[in-house]
């Protein structure tokens, strides 16, 4: 076993939902500086559920993707953003974004297919099926990273009112 939390040292496991929650516990208990997510859905209460698993000095940036109708169907909360702004952390959108990860002090990542939810990461009784790996990123692998957050819109006061409104003028009957 690594020292790294959960890794092999071909890093080839493949996690279930709690595994792989219990692994977004230690990984956020571990860090030092900063936490990076990508994730296409984002709930309130996994993000309230994520700030108990971190220390308070950890820069946060959540990415999402945000479009207008991911909110008017609520896959993801409009309140999130608020959220992140009262914990003092960055939040971004990318309207393309469908991945999935978590970056630890750009040492670890976490990849899977659980969006930042109740029911992605199983905080709830009625999880989603979900699975996860470790990867730990090589220099190019960070580059990677660093040219998907230039696309990023990083949200503002001012382009969360027009967002905001634009989500409540969508008059859409959510399919059964």
């Amino acid at each position: 076993m690594n020292d790294i939390v959960g890794i092999d040292s071909q890093t080839r496991n493949i996690y279930s939902n709690s595994e792989f929650q219990k692994l977004i516990v230690e990984h956020s208990i571990r860090a030092e500086k900063s936490l990076v997510i990508f994730s296409a859905f984002i709930k309130l209460n996994a993000l309230e559920w994520l700030a108990n698993q971190l220390n308070n000095d950890i820069q946060v940036s959540i990415i999402a993707r945000w479009k207008p109708e991911d909110l008017v169907f609520k896959a993801s909360d409009l309140t999130s953003y608020n959220y992140c702004v009262s914990k003092g952390w960055r939040f971004g959108i990318d309207n393309s974004l469908h991945s999935k990860a978590f970056i630890f002090d750009s040492k670890t990542v976490l990849l899977g297919s659980a969006n930042l939810t109740d029911r992605g990461l199983s905080l709830s009784r009625d999880g989603n099926l979900e699975m996860g790996t470790i990867v730990i990123p090589t220099v190019a692998d960070l580059n990677r990273l660093k040219l998907l957050e230039g696309n990023v819109i990083w949200m503002n006061d001012e382009i969360f009112n027009q967002l905001s409104d634009e989500v409540e003028s969508i008059q859409v009957k959510k399919p059964s």
